[in-house]
This record gives C-alpha cells, structure tokens and sequence, in this order.
C-alpha cells in the first residue's frame, strides 16, 4: 500500500493514498497526491511499452517463420 505525506494534516503524516483519493476535500490541489499519480502513470506507461517491445518482437519473428 502507497503512502504519502498530507501536508494538510497537522504533522505531516504519511496517509494511504486511497484514504486520500476519498477523503481529502483538497485532493484536486494536492501537490504530494499530484507526484504520486505522476509516478504511476509513468511507471504503467513503462509497462506498456516494454510489453509492446516483446509483443512487436514476437509478431516479427512469426512472420519470419512463416515467410520462410
């Protein structure tokens, strides 16, 4: 589970992220949750292209195969 720091929140205290995504009234300006969904898209959209890579790979090898 996630975990960032409310700067709302007397103390600063590290908060799940989906307690904040629900309960938090200042979600929208939230500069903290704003990184946290920055990071997670890049990381997915890491994702994404290195399976895209073994998908492109995979296809263009069967298509060796078959022009063979």
């Amino acid at each position: 589970m996630p975990y960032i720091v409310c700067e709302k929140r007397k103390g600063n205290p590290k908060v799940n992220v989906e307690v904040c995504r629900r309960k938090c009234k200042f979600v929208e300006e939230c500069v903290p949750y704003r990184q946290y969904l920055k990071a997670t898209v890049t990381e997915s959209s890491l994702d994404v292209d290195s399976h895209a890579t073994v998908h492109a790979h995979e296809g263009g090898t069967d298509d060796h195969v078959q022009a063979a």
